[in-house]
C-alpha cells in the first residue's frame, strides 16, 4: 500500500505537467488556424486578450519582416565588377513605395520595434509604421554579409549573388567579410536578443532581411517558440513566432 501511494506521489505531477504541455499544443494550434484565417492584407498579433482559454497563460510574439523591394535596376546582365558594384548600391538604397503594409498595430505604444541599420531595412519600417512610432535601428540586425566571387562571367544578378553565397557558405571567400559560422552565431545571438526583449514586453517587431530572419526563426524554435504564421521569402514576408508563458 505504501508502494502504491509512492508511485501515485510520483505521477500526478507527470500528469499535471502532461496536461500543461497538452493545453500549451491546443493554444499553438489556435493561433495557428486563426492566422490561416485572417491572413487577409496584412498581419497583426493575436488578440490574445480575447482569448478566454488562456486562462493562467501569456501570449509572446515576435514578427519577422523582410524589408520592400529595394529602389534598384536588377535587370540586364552583369559582369563581375558591375556585380560587385550592384551589392554595394544595394546596401545604400531605400525601397519601392509599400502601397499595402504588410504589418499593422492596433496599439503601437505596446509594441518594441527594432530594425536593422542597413537603409532598405530602416526605410521599410518607416514606410510601414506611424511616423511618431518609435524605431530602435541596430546594427547586430543587417543580413548576412556577403561579396561577389570574381568569375570571368557575365550573369544576371541574380545569378551572381546565388554563385556568390553558395562558395561564401562552403568557406570560398576573402578574409574581408564573416564565415557562414559567425555569422550564424551572430543570429543566435539575435534569437537571444529577441527572447528577452519579448519576455520583458510581449509584443516585438523586427524589420530586417531575409537569410538573418530565416536563422533567427530556427534559433527561436530550438528556444521553444513556435512558428505560427509563415509569410514566405518574398520582400515584405512576415514570420510570426509565439511562445506560451505561465504568467
Amino acid at each position: 500500500m505504501v508502494k502504491f501511494f509512492q508511485i501515485l506521489y510520483t505521477a500526478i505531477p507527470l500528469l499535471w505537467i502532461t496536461n500543461d504541455l497538452s493545453t500549451d499544443q491546443q493554444i499553438y494550434k489556435d493561433i495557428q488556424t486563426w492566422y490561416k484565417k485572417n491572413n487577409c492584407q496584412y498581419i497583426s498579433f493575436y488578440p490574445s486578450e480575447k482569448d478566454q482559454t488562456l486562462n493562467e497563460k501569456s501570449v509572446l510574439q515576435i514578427i519577422l519582416i523582410r524589408h520592400g523591394d529595394p529602389e534598384i535596376n536588377k535587370n540586364g546582365w552583369f559582369t563581375y565588377k558591375s556585380a560587385r558594384k550592384y551589392i554595394q548600391d544595394y546596401d545604400k538604397v531605400g525601397v519601392k513605395n509599400i502601397e499595402n503594409p504588410p504589418v499593422k498595430l492596433k496599439d503601437f505604444q505596446d509594441v518594441l520595434i527594432y530594425s536593422s541599420s542597413l537603409y532598405r531595412a530602416y526605410d521599410t519600417s518607416k514606410n510601414i509604421f506611424e511616423e511618431n512610432t518609435e524605431i530602435k535601428v541596430d546594427s547586430s540586425f543587417i543580413e548576412f554579409q556577403r561579396e561577389i566571387t570574381p568569375l570571368p562571367l557575365i550573369l544576371p544578378i541574380k545569378g551572381w549573388t546565388t554563385l556568390s553565397r553558395f562558395f561564401w557558405v562552403i568557406g570560398l571567400h576573402s578574409s574581408d567579410i564573416p564565415s557562414f559560422k559567425s555569422e550564424k552565431s551572430r543570429a543566435e545571438q539575435n534569437a537571444v536578443f529577441l527572447n528577452k526583449a519579448a519576455n520583458e514586453n510581449k509584443k516585438v517587431i523586427l524589420v530586417a532581411h531575409g537569410f538573418l530572419n530565416k536563422y533567427i526563426v530556427k534559433y527561436l524554435k530550438e528556444k521553444g517558440w513556435d512558428h505560427s504564421y509563415d509569410g514566405g521569402n518574398d520582400y515584405l514576408a512576415v514570420q510570426v513566432m509565439t511562445k506560451i508563458v505561465s504568467k
